[in-house]
């Protein structure tokens, strides 16, 4: 913060000032009577000020710095004279503390469970994320079966057919990661337009000794609910070409996957007509991969064009 001062301080007519950045909580920019008296101070033409701010894991962080950090920010000085509010979140399993202005300066975000969410904002009414493009939610409802409230047995239409409006109403690109050691919750994906979605990460973890018939039927609902979803990046080996045909629609245009074996690239070029451009990615040195599907592609009667390593191989089809 001493560094950014200085260099602040040679610049006082600046009207447009945006900062992102990471630090502890005995960084002044964390407090906003710091802040406050530097701007009063040295920026007096500042008009327009937006930030985000998140410390590092510190299991010394607690749900009382939150009331601490948004009272310095409360005075007339923010919310009335410049009108700049600000959220505070605690992230409880992280031990983690994130400030920001709003309306939010960032188009990504990570998409925080509510139970491990202690939010305080200087803004009373329920503003929207609309600046956020991407986002990433955590599937994992982080209990345990025998605690769950909320299993996804349920119908899932019952829970997106709801009148809410969209807290996200321009996220485009969405990153799912899920450990299947937990039960699924997918409360948190109502607060997102998912009409809107056209590419999907994946970052899924199966337990291949358990039964995940339950989470494969939500995963697939959820996409269902995706209909523009185009591409799609499988970034966890435990998703074999089987479930991720039973997850994805087949006519997505674009795909990454791990895979392991030379029959799970079949499967996935037969189920998914529609690819235009698809890359696997070997989980080891595989020289011979890329000559049997080339091989196999060319008896096929399938016209491509391909790039390939020991480690992966890179197709682009014509499926006209």
């Amino acid at each position: 913060m001493e560094t950014l001062s200085l260099f602040l301080s040679v610049t006082p007519s600046i009207k447009y000032l945006k900062i992102i950045g990471c630090g502890s909580l005995e960084n002044q920019a964390f407090d906003g009577n710091q802040w406050k008296d530097f701007i009063e101070g040295k920026l007096r033409s500042l008009d327009k000020f937006q930030f985000y701010f998140q410390t590092q894991r510190n299991p010394q962080v607690a749900v009382e710095n939150v009331s601490s950090i948004i009272n310095s920010f409360s005075d007339s000085f923010w919310t009335k004279s410049k009108q700049w509010f600000v959220t505070c979140d605690f992230i409880r399993n992280l031990r983690q503390i994130r400030l920001y202005s709003i309306p939010i300066c960032r188009t990504d975000f990570d998409l925080i469970p509510q139970r491990n969410l202690f939010s305080r904002s200087t803004l009373t009414s329920t503003t929207t994320m609309e600046p956020i493009q991407k986002l990433q939610v955590n599937l994992s409802s982080g209990m345990t079966e025998e605690n769950s409230i909320h299993k996804i047995s349920l119908p899932i239409r019952d829970l997106f057919d709801s009148s809410s409006p969209s807290i996200f109403p321009q996220v485009d690109e969405l990153h799912f990661e899920f450990d299947d050691q937990s039960p699924m919750n997918l409360h948190e994906l109502i607060a997102i337009d998912l009409s809107r979605i056209v590419k999907v990460s994946l970052n899924i973890y199966f337990d291949q000794d358990s039964h995940h018939q339950v989470v494969i039927d939500a995963l697939n609902d959820v996409f269902q609910r995706m209909p523009n979803v185009h591409t799609v990046y499988n970034m966890n080996r435990t998703v074999n070409a089987k479930i991720l045909c039973s997850i994805i629609p087949s006519h997505i245009q674009h795909l990454q996957t791990k895979v392991k074996e030379i029959h799970q690239m079949k499967i996935i070029l037969q189920h998914f007509q529609c690819l235009s451009s698809v890359e696997f990615d070997f989980l080891a040195r595989s020289p011979h991969f890329p000559k049997t599907i080339i091989k196999w592609l060319k008896k096929k009667q399938i016209l491509f064009e391909f790039y390939c390593t020991q480690y992966s191989l890179q197709l682009w089809l014509d499926n006209n």
